[in-house]
């Protein structure tokens, strides 16, 4: 009889050792999985925020006329499509320049979508000097010394 025990406890604690072995190899395998779901979106937003980097640094009306609205990232990034959508929105206004970044994972088509307004370029692109403020900027004027804060009449008690 005291052996029958003895095997049942046996048994018993196997199978409590099996099953918590199961749920911890379950929940390391949806880590995995989430893990490689996040780098995909990680890589994603750096994608498309390289895409609206691209929009700023040319500009939006030349970034139209020179670069393609959609398609697919090259090598090693193969596994991206991509489409800027830029819209003006009136003279002088900034444009509102959206990005989009898809890929499929195994739950279907993933994206990640980043929106951001660009202002326009004025001057002459070919003038670089053209492309200064007309009213050069006073640096001075538009920062304080705590020292002068200090001396101000009306400041501190006295």
């Amino acid at each position: 009889m005291r052996r029958g025990v003895v095997l049942l406890d046996v048994l018993v604690a196997a199978l409590i050792l099996a099953i918590g072995l199961a749920v911890t190899m379950s929940l390391a395998s949806q880590s995995l999985i989430g893990q490689g779901v996040s780098e995909r979106r990680i890589t994603a937003s750096w994608l498309a925020d390289g895409l609206l980097s691209m929009v700023l640094a040319e500009g939006p009306e030349r970034y139209s006329l020179r670069q393609p609205a959609e398609g697919r990232f090259d090598a090693p990034f193969t596994d991206y499509d991509f489409h800027v959508n830029i819209r003006a929105q009136g003279d002088w206004a900034p444009f509102e320049v959206t990005a989009t970044v898809s890929w499929m994972e195994r739950g279907g088509p993933m994206n990640v979508q980043v929106q951001t307004l660009v202002a326009p370029r004025q001057g002459d692109e070919d003038d670089w000097n053209n492309w200064r403020p007309q009213e050069p900027l006073d640096r001075e004027a538009r920062s304080w010394d705590e020292d002068e804060e200090e001396a101000a009449p009306g400041a501190g008690g006295g």
